[in-house]
């Protein structure tokens, strides 16, 4: 079994308090829920709505924009509980919307930000982001590109 010892000093008391907080959820309002979802072929609303009640979606997203105004580590904890609970597997990405929030928040305006980022924070919007190219799938670390003279 995976030892839950994140790496000594990376963490902060309020990242630990928050990790807690992910853990809680995800046994209080995601375990049990795991079989009907099941049955019913996939998560229903209720997750993302729970996961907002709980300060968990946009935990990284400043506090003006409707986050958590927490760091980058926020989500990361998110992800970490995910992997541990015994309902990981069947929630699949789950809760993996802040790949979205976080192109809003680095490349929209301020208007974009304003509209949707609280609605992403509450629940009220889910959405993801895939990347494809035809050379290298999704591994963008492959993408290439080139400039070609032209006039």
């Amino acid at each position: 079994m995976l030892a839950k010892q994140p790496r000594p000093g990376l963490y902060s008391p309020e990242h630990e308090q928050f990790r807690e907080t992910v853990r809680r959820y995800f046994k209080d309002a995601v375990e049990p829920r795991v079989r009907e979802w099941e049955a019913n072929g996939g998560v229903t609303r209720e997750l993302f709505t729970e996961a907002a009640r709980y300060g968990i979606l946009a935990a990284g997203i400043p506090e003006e924009y409707g986050g958590g105004g927490g760091d980058f580590l926020h989500h990361a904890i998110v992800h970490e509980e995910h992997g541990y609970t015994p309902a990981g597997a069947q929630i699949g990405g789950g809760l993996d919307i802040d790949g979205s929030t976080y192109l809003f928040l680095y490349a929209g305006t301020v208007e974009q930000k304003k509209e949707w980022l609280p609605r992403y924070a509450k629940g009220e919007v889910i959405a993801e982001v895939c990347f494809t190219e035809p050379h290298s799938g999704s591994d963008l670390g492959d993408v290439r590109s080139y400039a070609k003279r032209d006039g």
